[in-house]
């Protein structure tokens, strides 16, 4: 079959009765590329299924020099049809606490967000600024400022044990006021001592707990986990196996 003769809405229907997904956006060259790639594959693995009916062999795993090239082949064409982007295209900003000492930020910028704000960037070289606040009992203050690009990563060092925090990403106006444009979560930073909460409860069963033991026959004064307990719970077991085995025959 050509497929350079159909039309885009022919081999999308093709690439969909071939079980392909997700070709929506793909031009004609990429549904035909892809087209042809799967042909390959499909005919790669007959002929290999013909080459081990025909040897009357136990069937191997692996595929032969031939089929396996084509194989090679087939999935390097798909494979540059899915690149992995560099960026998403979406406002992103995060901040993660590491310790009580260090904190992990990612960002990115949107095409959108650029442009809306060209002016300043233009201004400030292309460049924006990232700051770290916290906030205490004395209200908000900013921790640090860097200069950064449209995305990546930063450390920032900071010991802040049990403080709030959170990251903004935005430009210097021309007057000198930091105008933000993304803000991440506000996070509390992990504390550098042991919690002291409880998250469980349990309940004091000691009453119960020899209720039970006197009910069963067992010392009460043996402690749980003393050999005595243990002695003791062997001698009511085999008290009860032996009234069984009376009882057993008594009848």
């Amino acid at each position: 079959m050509k497929y350079e003769e159909l039309t885009v809405k022919q081999l999308r229907e093709i690439a969909k009765n071939k079980g392909l997904k997700n070709l929506s956006k793909f031009t004609k060259a990429q549904l035909i590329k892809t087209l042809k790639a799967t042909e390959l594959t499909t005919e790669a693995t007959l002929t290999d299924k013909n080459n081990r009916i025909s040897s009357n062999t136990v069937p191997s795993s692996k595929p032969t020099s031939s089929v396996f090239s084509d194989q090679k082949q087939a999935y390097k064409i798909v494979k540059d049809d899915y690149p992995i982007p560099e960026t998403y295209n979406i406002d992103t900003l995060v901040l993660l606490p590491v310790d009580p000492t260090i904190q992990y930020c990612y960002w990115q910028i949107s095409t959108n967000t650029r442009l809306q704000y060209k002016d300043y960037l233009i201004k400030s070289f292309y460049r924006y600024k990232l700051k770290i606040f916290t906030k205490d009992q004395d209200g908000t203050r900013e921790i640090q400022e860097v200069e950064v690009g449209d995305y990546g990563n930063y450390y920032f060092h900071h010991y802040l044990p049990g403080r709030l925090a959170w990251a903004e990403i935005g430009f210097i106006s021309d007057e000198g006021i930091f105008i933000p444009i993304i803000t991440s979560k506000r996070i509390v930073i992990p504390k550098d001592t042991l919690s002291t909460i409880t998250d469980e409860t349990f309940m004091t069963v000691q009453e119960n707990y020899m209720e039970i033991l006197r009910l069963s026959g067992i010392d009460s004064d043996a402690h749980p986990g003393s050999i005595e307990f243990h002695k003791s719970l062997l001698k009511q077991l085999l008290k009860n196996i032996s009234s069984k085995d009376s009882f057993s025959k008594g009848n």
